[in-house]
């Protein structure tokens, strides 16, 4: 079986900053207690490593609003999606220290948005409804600010206010968003558009796109809440791959049959640690002699 790592993958910048800003608040404060406003990005994995760490998770079974008006002491973590600035100033208020974590393309995507309202512009701001970077992004004038996710959610938008700017989450899939983008501009020709893809997601997307290799099995390592994992799974569905997986790791190929692949790709999602996509390489290269290997969360960060 031949085995082709694709490239780029994995870790993003974004992803890599806001990683090494937590392990330098873990190190220079060990007596304090350090709280993740959320996933400091979307990987499961990642979030138990530091959990084991003795970071605490302030999960979604509260807002972040909620959160932040419980807490009135230690150190809270802003992750990579980013969160309303405005909840950042009342952390701080309350006497909260407060390390931002949030990615430079998300933040360039909330100063975007800011300058446009303060000029009494609407946003058409395209993105995953759940998503935490377009609900912090929405927080900030959810009268102004109107997500769209399909031709259908554009069919269904009113705007009497000609001054209108376009925008995306950061992890969209850069090839389905032109769809969004040709259908506003009909609808709203007065519309400018300014999509905030970042780089790194556009590259690793790209990557899968552009291969010329002839797969029977795409693997892609990353978190099931990762958005920019599940869009590299959909462009290998869309570039019609046999078979197409996502994994955290790799003790989810256990069962897998690999009686009838030949050639497999691996690509790993942004949020991926590398540690993880070198242990599925590393198996997938010694099959069927390899055995499934443990993942050490102390290994992972």
């Amino acid at each position: 079986m031949e085995v082709i790592k694709i490239t780029p993958q994995g870790y993003c910048l974004g992803v890599t900053t806001a990683l090494d800003l937590v392990k330098g608040v873990i190190k220079e404060n060990p007596n304090k207690a350090i709280y993740l406003l959320g996933m400091i990005v979307h990987n499961n994995l990642i979030n138990q490593a530091l959990q084991q760490k003795g970071v605490i998770l302030l999960d979604d079974s509260k807002s972040k609003e909620q959160w932040i008006e419980e807490l009135h002491d230690g150190i809270i973590i802003i992750s990579a999606h980013g969160v309303n600035p405005a909840l950042i100033r009342k952390a701080e208020n309350q006497g909260l220290i407060v390390f931002d974590a949030t990615c430079q393309h998300v933040k360039v995507a909330q100063q975007i948005v800011t300058d446009y309202l303060a000029k009494d512009f609407d946003i058409i701001y395209i993105g995953e409804p759940h998503h935490p970077e377009a609900q912090g992004i929405i927080s900030i004038s959810p009268q102004k600010i109107h997500l769209v996710n399909q031709l259908s959610d554009i069919a269904d938008l009113a705007l009497n206010n000609k001054k209108i700017i376009v925008i995306t989450q950061t992890t969209i899939n850069h090839q389905t968003v032109q769809v969004l983008f040709d259908s506003i501009a009909i609808k709203f020709p007065t519309a400018l558009i300014s999509g905030e893809i970042c780089t790194a997601t556009k590259q690793r997307q790209a990557a899968v796109q552009l291969l010329k290799e002839e797969l029977d099995l795409l693997i892609v390592v990353g978190d099931q809440s990762s958005n920019n994992a599940n869009k590299l799974v959909e462009i290998g569905i869309n570039k019609k791959i046999s078979q197409v997986k996502l994994i955290a790791g790799v003790t989810e190929l256990t069962d897998f049959d690999f009686s009838n692949i030949k050639k497999v790709g691996v690509t790993a999602a942004a949020s991926t640690p590398p540690y993880l996509t070198n242990q599925v390489i590393t198996y997938l290269k010694a099959y069927p002699d390899a055995k499934i290997p443990k993942i050490k969360l102390s290994d992972i960060l």
